[in-house]
């Protein structure tokens, strides 16, 4: 995969491919094992794309946006 384009997008959502994590780089930046990231990914139904059985991959987008829900701001209401 020597040519991988970068810069363009993988679909009309304007989601390019730098902005796609593999599951084992988002179990590290979680630090999370196995398990661990199964059972978050099954809780908050965290979209993925799955290539084949196992290999999944997760867009940036839906990160940030699962994060901005449970983001928590002290001193202020819910």
């Amino acid at each position: 995969m020597k040519d991988l384009p970068f810069g363009r997008y993988l679909n009309t959502e304007g989601i390019r491919i730098q902005d796609v994590l593999k599951e084992s780089e988002l179990r590290e930046l979680l630090e999370m094992n196995e398990q661990e990231f199964e059972t978050f990914r099954k809780e908050t139904g965290l979209p993925f794309v799955e290539i084949t059985k196992g290999k999944r991959f997760y867009f940036g987008q839906d990160l940030v946006e699962l994060f901005g829900k449970r983001r928590v701001v002290p001193g202020r209401s819910v």
